[in-house]
């Protein structure tokens, strides 16, 4: 009998390598954006700083009365581990596989639900007080997020997105992910979903592309260089063969990687970085 063979889901081994990297590098559980208040600059070592100043920013953001919580995308589960700390009652969507094992690990015993499945297929008759979005709702198409959030709501209750968002520029972007700004702000409006906090945070969450570019420029580009090099030494036809088939993606990480697309300067003029408060009028 043949293994039935799964598709390999990038999304998920690069978030698995993120927290890997930022586990070691930076002695971190976080895998969200950091937020550098000002005077604190974008350097590996104040990373787990800015980090934890983003979750207190993100919990300040909580409506007064909120005592159940969804996170949609709830990452390591560092968030929801904090929430249920401060006696919120909490459950987790967690697509994945590899996250999922330590999302489960880490709120064992909490009585947190844990949905493992997309936000899309998630089914329950519980109602929230707050459903949450930390750079989660990139990922999953406006409209279904919007509805499956005010679905998932208790009548009053609220929702909060912190992620995110394209904006119309000349150039591509070489920093992928997001929606659309204006056409997202276009579909909220068909939602039983009144704006209370539409607040730009993109000079705070910015500075982190920062710290992956001296990432990138330190390590990550020499690195790659001297593996070429290495192979190439002992295996020339393997090295013109991988540059003929894949010559495409090669020039797209050269430009990506290679050039110093990634940093600050280019996110904000790519992206804009959104918190977002709504109250379910429903």
């Amino acid at each position: 009998m043949s293994k039935v063979k799964t598709k390999f889901d990038m999304t998920e081994a690069g978030l698995e390598f993120g927290l890997i990297f930022a586990g070691y590098a930076w002695n971190t559980p976080y895998l969200h954006y950091g937020f550098f208040k000002e005077g604190l600059k974008p350097l590996p070592e104040n990373v787990r700083e800015a980090q934890e100043n983003y979750t207190q920013f993100l919990f300040a953001q909580f409506p007064e009365g909120v005592q159940s919580v969804l996170d949609v995308g709830c990452g390591t589960g560092e968030l929801a581990k904090q929430m249920l700390a401060k006696g919120l009652k909490v459950d987790v969507v967690s697509p994945g596989g590899f996250l999922t094992d330590r999302v489960r690990e880490k709120l064992q015993g909490s009585g947190a639900e844990v949905f493992n499945c997309g936000f899309e297929e998630v089914q329950t008759d519980k109602r929230y007080d707050l459903v949450l979005f930390s750079e989660s709702f990139q990922y999953i198409p406006a409209e279904r997020a919007l509805a499956q959030a005010a679905k998932f709501s208790k009548a009053g209750g609220h929702v909060l997105v912190c992620d995110f968002f394209k904006l119309k520029a000349e150039e591509k972007s070489p920093i992928g992910g997001g929606h659309d700004w204006d056409e997202y702000q276009e579909e909220a409006k068909r939602h039983p979903l009144k704006e209370l906090k539409n607040q730009d945070i993109t000079p705070e969450t910015a500075p982190s592309l920062d710290v992956v570019d001296d990432f990138l420029t330190r390590f990550m580009v020499p690195a790659s260089l001297l593996v070429v090099r290495m192979v190439e030494h002992k295996l020339p036809w393997l090295v013109k063969l991988i540059r003929w088939k894949m010559a495409k993606k090669i020039e797209k990480a050269r430009y990506k990687y290679f050039e110093r697309k990634i940093n600050q300067e280019s996110f904000a003029k790519h992206k804009t970085y959104r918190l977002l408060l709504y109250k379910v009028d429903k």
